[in-house]
């Protein structure tokens, strides 16, 4: 049996291999291939982008786990042990991160991945109630994302004297 010609439907004849053959042009290959590669390229970036943004994650909760240690330290002391004072407040009641740290009231930690921290913090006293701001924050590299601002953890407590 000759299987060069194939019988079609209308009872035609068509010989196989002609060019109504269905398949893949050399073009149509080279096409998929580029919008393959654009996507898994941008694949590529936004897994960059992940590690990247875990790795800041990781460093801000480890700062946060310290201002919190300190804050617990700093409440647990006797009231006499506080005397007001530390490190500058920005208008907003945070601590002023930008100025020098005031000895007896800032802490360099070392943490995760061979980074540092900045612990600073301020004690108030107002209208007979002890008011504790500590704040934390990476002193070395940059902050990859996010306009490359190293923004500090402050968190606030009140304690009676």
């Amino acid at each position: 049996m000759d299987t060069r010609f194939l019988e079609s439907k209308e009872g035609r004849s068509s010989e196989k291999g002609s060019s109504g053959e269905q398949g893949f042009s050399l073009v149509e290959t080279l096409i998929a291939s580029f919008v393959l590669m654009f996507g898994l390229l941008g694949m590529a970036t936004l897994l960059s982008y992940a590690v990247a943004t875990n790795l800041e994650n990781k460093s801000d909760a480890f700062a946060t786990t310290l201002a919190v240690r300190k804050m617990e330290e700093l409440k647990g002391q006797p009231s006499t042990a506080l005397a007001d004072g530390g490190c500058t407040l920005a208008s907003s009641g945070d601590i002023d991160s930008s100025g020098t740290a005031v000895s007896g009231y800032s802490q360099t930690v070392s943490g995760v991945t061979n980074q540092s921290f900045d612990l600073r913090w301020n004690v108030t006293t107002a209208n007979g109630l002890r008011k504790i701001v500590v704040a934390a924050r990476r002193s070395n590299g940059t902050k990859r994302m996010l306009l490359n601002v190293l923004r500090p953890v402050n968190i606030r407590s009140f304690k009676q004297p």
